[in-house]
């Protein structure tokens, strides 16, 4: 081959490499033009997808994140939390669970508000209505200035992802359940006996009240599903010392009593309903001024009977403390306390499992020490509830410790509401523990100058900023709180109620083994429902939900 034929056959072979190059890189061009479209449309496929593999790996081998950060609802799959196939809402209030050891003890449902309201007929002085505020009742009452017009940011009813407080619960359960707290705990409590099917079975009793028209002790019994659900009204935490000291409203330090009367009333509900015990303290009072006729000498004898009857309800199963700051003082909430409480609990009623409730901010809270005390107190509640196997366990206490993240759900409702109102502050589901703690003093104590002793915080309470004026004293106020402690249970009881239904669950919706993973599902309740992350669409309407360890 000459030197020229060489020549033209190197400048086409080059051409030829050229033009492979070219393709080649179209080629890959256009490959990468195509996985990235898909990948863009299937963005939340490939974020479920991963979530699936990272759960089946060990969990050394993931590298870990802040837990107290809450992974949203669009791209995680709950693990603990399904859909079940089982339905045991039956009008009867009987129970149509299994009663061995893998049963569904306790299920619930989410439902859209028009097709199954919740009426808070049992919330006679609790609920709150909308329109002009006022203060005092019957005659004294005076109008404040101030309107109820039942705003709620949008971001606390819907979003793009689901829903946050706008839906209703239907609850179902075997269990018996007992809920010991001040006037908060009656709120949510008038609630939940609606929710647990109190009004639809005509099943609620109240067996005392601690003043006219507001109830000391209650009990719905059957619930749906065949369990029974208690109420008691308490200022204090339960303690050997407060037997027959004021139970309830008393000044600060000294509620928290009881008595073993009130004890029997619950588990001999049945013979204790109000006129009963009306009745038995009108004969015991002739008695003692010796005024009794012979009829009321056997009413006397009636009543003191069945106080030793067989008990109707014979034990709890599970107690719901909520931890009375306000009425006690923060030195006071010490881990003995809750130790003594729960062994108590044990002891009086044979529960086997304790909620324990974080303190959430209120008007209680009035200085940054106040707010660095509660969360300390919070975080000693986490750490019973963690170590409780190795550390705390011992004869005749509960098997199970779980904590309610209260605290942190009304954290995440204020901050929502603050960002509504237009204070500077984090989206909550952004927010770790500890930003909440730091951030929440820049804004929480900007109160109304109302020039009362317990003003509550603005971002908490208020619907708008406008409404305050020049003085400050005043706004319109939310849907969410109706004051600087209590909350409007027609929007935030469900959530709570959820929260509740899911918590019990981990502890008795079981198959297999004792403390599969307890605090893994404790965790997924208190993330889904103790805070504003959306629920998914699906799960609300005739979807049966229970959680699992």
């Amino acid at each position: 081959m000459d030197s020229l034929s060489a020549q033209s056959f190197s400048i086409r072979r080059q051409q030829r490499l050229s033009r492979r190059k070219i393709q080649g890189m179209v080629i890959r061009i256009l490959v990468f033009a195509v996985v990235f479209v898909a990948c863009y449309r299937r963005e939340v496929y490939i974020s479920n997808h991963l979530v699936n593999t990272l759960s089946s790996l060990p969990a050394a081998m993931i590298a870990t994140k802040d837990p107290t950060q809450f992974d949203r609802s669009r791209v995680r799959k709950w693990r603990h939390i399904q859909p079940i196939s089982t339905n045991s809402f039956n009008q009867s209030g009987n129970s149509n669970t299994n009663t061995d050891a893998n049963a569904i003890k306790i299920s619930f449902q989410l439902y859209n508000p028009t097709d199954h309201p919740i009426q808070h007929s049992f919330n006679q002085y609790m609920k709150y209505y909308l329109g002009n505020m006022t203060v005092g009742k019957d005659k004294k009452v005076v109008f404040t200035g101030e309107v109820r017009i039942g705003n709620v940011p949008d971001s606390l009813m819907r979003s793009s992802n689901g829903r946050v407080l706008d839906f209703t619960i239907k609850i179902s359960t075997s269990l018996k359940l007992l809920s010991i707290g001040d006037s908060v705990t009656i709120q949510y409590s008038y609630s939940l006996d609606e929710i647990l099917g109190g009004a639809s079975l005509s099943s609620r009793t109240v067996l005392w009240e601690s003043w006219s028209g507001h109830v000391g002790g209650s009990v719905v019994y059957p619930t749906f599903g065949g369990g029974a659900s208690a109420t008691w009204r308490m200022t204090g935490l339960l303690s050997r010392t407060g037997e027959g000291m004021p139970a309830a409203n008393k000044e600060k330090g000294k509620g928290g009593g009881w008595s073993m009367k009130h004890v029997k009333r619950f588990l001999n509900h049945e013979q204790f309903g109000l006129e009963m015990v009306r009745m038995q303290e009108k004969a015991e009072a002739h008695v003692k001024m010796k005024k009794q006729s012979p009829n009321e000498s056997r009413d006397v004898a009636f009543t003191k009977n069945t106080v030793n009857s067989t008990p109707s309800l014979k034990k709890f199963d599970v107690v719901i403390f909520r931890t009375m700051h306000g009425w006690m003082n923060t030195d006071e909430i010490t881990a003995n306390r809750f130790l003594e409480a729960m062994q108590l609990s044990t002891e009086l009623f044979g529960v086997e499992t304790v909620i324990l409730q974080t303190i959430p901010f209120t008007n209680n809270v009035k200085t940054e020490d106040d707010w660095n005390a509660i969360n300390r107190i919070n975080d000693m509640m986490r750490d019973i509830a963690k170590s409780w196997n190795t550390q705390y366990s011992a004869p005749k206490m509960p098997k199970h410790i779980l904590v309610q993240e209260y605290g942190q759900y009304v954290n995440h409702i204020i901050w929502s509401n603050a960002r509504y109102l237009g204070y500077n502050v984090s989206d909550p589901l952004d927010a770790t523990h500890e930003m909440f703690i730091t951030e929440g003093p820049t804004f929480l104590f900007d109160r109304l100058n109302d020039g009362k002793e317990w003003s509550p915080s603005i971002p908490m309470v208020c619907s708008d900023m406008e409404s305050l004026g020049q003085k400050r004293d005043k706004c319109n106020r939310n849907y969410l709180f109706s004051d600087g402690m209590h909350v409007c249970p027609e929007r935030l009881s469900f959530r709570y109620a959820a929260s509740l239904a899911c918590l019990i669950g981990c502890v008795y919706n079981r198959n297999g083994s004792y403390e599969q993973d307890l605090h893994g599902c404790e965790k997924e309740c208190n993330d889904l429902f103790m805070t504003v992350v959306p629920i998914d669409e699906e799960w609300v309407g005739a979807v049966t939900l229970a959680a699992f360890p």
